[in-house]
């Protein structure tokens, strides 16, 4: 049987999720063989990459960007080319799109040169294949994945309702609109301080307007990026996302893995990975409800939560990885691997 081979575009500013996706990826999936091209689409042409190569683009896609992938496209010929939608939501569109109908002329013409689309999630992959601007039988979603093993060894938090210690909320990540720390602040002012905690650890031009926010609030802490994403899971009861748009959220997977309950937007990527068995769903920028979500953490079985939470992130990695090579595979006409049950109905 022949070896998959792809060759990753990666722009050479990306960090975060996309970053650590594509790393996943290739440490994982050791039975390919993997080539990665960090690019400068803006700048440069696209490298030659040899026919029996997958192209996959993992870096966004914008108007000064087309000329790049035209040019990938007529140096590919008829070789498949993948492009991964990491970025694009139904909720960026709504909160932070200065021009819709701009957006979507681009996005026909980029998505035009793709065999295929990857959703990262199934809300951002229906959402896709309604918008319009790409056929739906090109979207095929893989949700994005991250080797949770250092999160599994993780206790679950002991809380198992009201037990006269505050609740220790927290989250990591950007310190930038999209995440909506602002809102849970606001929230935070709502509740006692003898019944909740907040920590944030992160980075980003909200910093400083995260920290005077929280200067007269003793029970909320704004910290720098931690390097010890385990460690800082362990300090917690709860994971908050009030997030305003998530393609996917690498950290609500790794807080699930980390046996943590999660209070989250309801929006894109963040909806399918909050049941209520381990979680709530509030509606995005919604102070009030971000309050009432609180409360009622404050009063839960928060370690039976926990455990749903950690069961309901088992095998996300081998399904994703399995999803893959089965479309490498079919793109490049080699013989698929075995693919799990699991795996053929989240591409589905």
């Amino acid at each position: 049987m022949k070896k998959l081979k792809i060759a990753h575009f990666i722009e050479t500013i990306e960090l975060g999720g996309v970053l650590r996706n594509l790393e996943t990826l290739m440490a994982e999936m050791s039975d390919v063989e993997h080539v990665r091209y960090d690019v400068q689409p803006r700048r440069q042409l696209p490298p030659v990459v040899p026919a029996d190569h997958l192209v996959v683009v993992h870096f966004t896609s914008s108007w000064s960007k087309l000329p790049f992938l035209t040019a990938l496209r007529a140096m590919r010929g008829r070789l498949p080319i993948v492009i991964v939608e990491h970025s694009y939501t139904e909720s960026y569109l709504k909160y932070a799109c200065p021009s819709v109908a701009r957006w979507r002329a681009m996005a026909k013409l980029t998505y035009a040169l793709a065999d295929k689309v990857v959703a990262v999630s199934h809300g951002q992959g229906n959402w896709l294949r309604k918008l319009g601007v790409v056929a739906a039988n090109k979207v095929y979603v893989i949700p994005s994945s991250t080797n949770c093993e250092r999160f599994q060894n993780i206790a679950p938090p002991s809380r198992t309702g009201q037990n006269g210690t505050p609740l220790r909320l927290g989250s990591c990540g950007r310190y930038h609109e999209q995440k909506g720390y602002g809102n849970l602040i606001k929230a935070m002012r709502q509740l006692p301080p003898e019944l909740i905690s907040l920590r944030l650890a992160g980075l980003g031009p909200y910093e400083a307007d995260l920290r005077a926010m929280a200067a007269d609030m003793p029970n909320v802490t704004v910290e720098g990026p931690t390097s010890d994403v385990p460690g800082f899971m362990a300090s917690l009861d709860v994971v908050a996302m009030p997030s305003r748009w998530e393609s996917f959220g690498q950290v609500a997977l790794e807080g699930r893995a980390a046996a943590r309950p999660l209070i989250s937007s309801a929006v894109d990527g963040l909806v399918e990975q909050t049941d209520r068995e381990w979680g709530w769903l509030v509606r995005e920028d919604d102070i009030d409800g971000l309050a009432l979500a609180m409360r009622q953490a404050c009063e839960a079985d928060i370690r039976s939560m926990g455990e749903a939470a950690r069961w309901s992130a088992e095998g996300h990695l081998e399904m994703s990885m399995d999803a893959w090579r089965a479309l490498g595979a079919d793109l490049m006409h080699l013989e698929a691997a075995p693919v799990s049950d699991t795996a053929r109905t989240e591409a589905a």
